[in-house]
């Protein structure tokens, strides 16, 4: 990610922190809709949308250090390998986290805090396939 990007994230998550609470049910509501059967976890409970959301608070917290920064992706998509999510459903995931972040920052989600969060998803994604299993 670009020295930017980190920007662009940082600032818009600590307008989503207020918001915190509201911001992941809307992630799970809106992840519910893509596909009901993704998890097998209740999407309705609220430790889950603080489990979810402190994970992000520490990823993005991490974004300057590469030395804290890894061992978070690592820790987060083994968490996504532990609750089955595959290739399909990381995409779903980024989808409503990207839906979530729209409707919670409405004007403010510009085009480029999209892209930057994006990235960020996207190494999320690069960390989740070196840590996936090989099906044969």
């Amino acid at each position: 990610m670009t020295p930017e990007q980190i920007y662009l994230v940082k600032e818009s998550w600590e307008k989503v922190m207020p918001i915190s609470q509201t911001a992941g049910e809307l992630f799970y509501d809106r992840l519910s809709e893509l596909n009901p059967g993704l998890f097998s976890f209740n999407p309705d409970h609220v430790e889950q949308v603080k489990k979810l959301m402190a994970s992000f608070n520490m990823l993005v917290n991490s974004l300057d250090d590469p030395d804290t920064l890894t061992p978070i992706l690592i820790l987060m998509s083994e968490a996504h390998i532990g609750y089955g999510v595959m290739e399909k459903g990381h995409d779903l995931s980024y989808n409503a986290f990207s839906w979530a972040l729209e409707h919670g920052l409405g004007e403010q989600y510009t085009e480029e805090v999209r892209s930057a969060w994006n990235e960020l998803f996207n190494l999320l994604s690069e960390k989740f396939e070196t840590q996936s299993p090989t099906i044969n």
